[in-house]
């Protein structure tokens, strides 16, 4: 066994707190924390453009709206728009919520339940009059 100066052991203790309160700050800073307001993604189809926004994007049910026009701008007139949350990596589902219309193109469905936290993928269903389209828009819900 090796003994160092006498000293050497105390003047190490103030460098390895000073460390460890410093990863400590770094890690409350960079954690993930939930989005403060409401998240617009955009996607779309080879005949329709969508706009998803999720008014909630925290654990918990909220509202979801779904804007849809056709290529050129248009509002889409379709049958029924359901919006499908699926958290793939851990083999959950919640259930597909039905999305009223509120106006030309736009839907909203009132109570989209998100109940933990991760990587889900909403999927929306566009029913129209020449068949389904659907467009998967990937959220991280963190708080």
């Amino acid at each position: 066994m090796t003994t160092g100066e006498p000293g050497t052991r105390r003047s190490v203790a103030p460098a390895v707190v000073a460390l460890i309160v410093l990863a400590g700050v770094a890690l409350w800073l960079f954690w993930p924390r939930a989005a403060a307001g409401p998240v617009t993604l955009h996607g779309g189809t080879a005949g329709h453009r969508v706009e998803l926004t999720v008014h909630r994007p925290r654990t918990g049910a909220g509202p979801v709206t779904v804007r849809v026009t056709d290529v050129h701008g248009r509002p889409a007139g379709l049958r029924k728009v359901t919006v499908e949350p699926v958290m793939q990596s851990m083999g959950h589902a919640a259930p597909a919520a039905q999305a009223a219309g509120t106006g030309p193109g736009s839907y909203r469905a009132e109570s989209v339940s998100l109940f933990m936290r991760g990587y889900w993928e909403f999927t929306v269903v566009l029913q129209g009059a020449t068949g389904a389209d659907r467009v998967v828009f990937p959220l991280l819900i963190t708080g």
